[in-house]
């Protein structure tokens, strides 16, 4: 996982940070989110902790879909920090699909592909089919 820009993480931040992970890993979603607040309270630049709190929140939408609402503030501050955040702009993108709101949902996937247009990666293949399967939501309604 890549390292937040220019400064460095607050030995402290990263910890908890990697504690967050394996938390996550073990589907202790509500542990994992208190970690991760805790490495951002201590490094707010950590956008990487950010990003995974809200994949965190994502995953616990299936417990509480509110979370999807949470996780795209998570995600919004994350590209406060790195504009170029390729997992926050699709995550907004899935969150809003998720709540029904299809054309904010198309906007931000289709941002993705801004980032970086000629990739042949397979996240732009699939996200060139998020974007096809939003439209057609959207031509449903």
């Amino acid at each position: 996982m890549p390292i937040s820009k220019e400064e460095k993480i607050p030995k402290e931040a990263y910890l908890l940070f990697e504690e967050a992970n394996q938390l996550k890993d073990l589907r202790a979603q509500p542990l994992a989110i208190q970690k991760y607040t805790e490495a951002i309270e201590i490094y707010p630049n950590f956008w990487e902790a950010l990003d995974n709190r809200g994949l965190t929140k994502m995953d616990f939408a299936q417990v509480d879909f509110n979370q999807n609402k949470e996780a795209i503030l998570d995600f919004e501050k994350s590209l406060l920090i790195n504009p170029q955040s390729f997992v926050a702009l699709f995550s907004i993108g899935e969150c809003y699909f998720r709540l029904g709101e299809y054309n904010k949902a198309l906007a931000k996937l289709q941002e993705c592909l801004k980032i970086d247009p000629g990739n042949k990666d397979p996240e732009h293949k699939f996200t060139k089919q998020a974007i096809e399967d939003t439209k057609k939501r959207l031509n449903a309604k």
